[in-house]
């Protein structure tokens, strides 16, 4: 659909935690929809394939994804009429306000023909069932610092942190304090201030990683 590239991270993403899969009935055909986060094309050409193998024997396995809020997205009808299966659960994805998500609705055709507007209605309905029973999640970019005190400075550390929404992740007890802090990349100014006022300017903070956490989204 739109451009086929590799991983792009968005900050503040927000996604599924887990895989989730929902069953509905229509007319007696049977659509499973499983949905997962996926980071990048591969991500959720893997899924994909790992349903198509779980179902071998379905009717069709029609799927979608939408990554990086639509900058890469595909679809495909699997089989189904045009316009009446890929594109109705690419639409919920988009509909959603989530991302970096992957979505295979699995029908197994159960006799009677549901005509264009039921295919549309079923796929559609299956992809947002998966879509409400998945918990909702908003990735953020966290750093993982370093930073140096004294004993008594470290004391006063923790209510320090607690201002900023950081957290300390381990502790090193020696000649000094070596603290390992984690802070949200956006909180990373407001760290550094904190140390160089409770070292007086002596500490610096040191970033060691960077890397992506989620939080439940209310």
């Amino acid at each position: 659909m739109k451009k086929n590239g590799s991983e792009k991270t968005v900050p503040g993403r927000v996604t599924v935690k887990t895989a989730v899969d929902c069953e509905i009935i229509e007319k007696k055909s049977r659509f499973i929809a499983t949905l997962a986060p996926v980071r990048d094309e591969n991500s959720a050409a893997e899924f994909i394939s790992g349903i198509r193998k779980k179902y071998p024997d379905a009717t069709h396995n029609v799927f979608a994804y939408y990554i990086d809020y639509g900058a890469y997205a595909r679809y495909s009808d699997d089989g189904e009429p045009q316009g009446t299966a890929g594109m109705p659960v690419l639409n919920v994805l988009k509909m959603s306000g989530l991302s970096d998500l992957a979505v295979v609705v699995t029908r197994y055709f159960g006799g009677i023909l549901l005509g264009a507007g039921g295919l549309v209605r079923a796929y559609s309905a299956a992809a947002s069932a998966a879509i409400a029973a998945g918990e909702k999640v908003i990735f953020e970019p966290y750093l993982i610092c370093r930073c140096c005190f004294s004993y008594s400075e470290y004391q006063k550390l923790a209510a320090a942190l607690q201002l900023i929404g950081a957290s300390e992740e381990k502790v090193n007890f020696s000649e000094n304090v070596e603290a390992v802090i984690s802070v949200k990349k956006e909180n990373f100014e407001k760290l550094g201030a904190v140390v160089a006022d409770l070292t007086s300017g002596r500490e610096k903070v040191t970033v060691l990683d960077e890397e992506e956490r989620p939080t439940p989204v209310p």
